[in-house]
């Protein structure tokens, strides 16, 4: 184990939305899908890269801090459309 590992954030069963409302199999199905989903992720887990790479896909996932000022786009007077790269 490396030394300079962080440990992993903890994680929480997930919950089912509106589970009370759902007929008994489909809350049968639905618990089960959502356990297989669960230990497939701690599975992934155990790998180092798997780890960091679900951790940033999470980070990614997580919605951008509202800014309290306003932001200043800078653009290369060189580039042709958004999105183009010179170099």
């Amino acid at each position: 184990m490396v030394a300079s590992m962080q440990p992993a954030p903890e994680l929480k069963e997930p919950k089912v939305v509106k589970h009370d409302r759902m007929p008994f199999t489909e809350r049968m199905v639905s618990d089960a899908e959502c356990k297989q989903a669960y230990q497939q992720v701690m599975g992934m887990r155990q790998n180092e890269y798997q780890r960091q790479a679900l951790d940033k896909m999470v980070a990614s996932m997580q919605p951008a801090p509202e800014l309290k000022e306003p932001k200043v786009v800078k653009h290369d007077r060189r580039s042709l459309f958004q999105g183009h790269v010179v170099g």
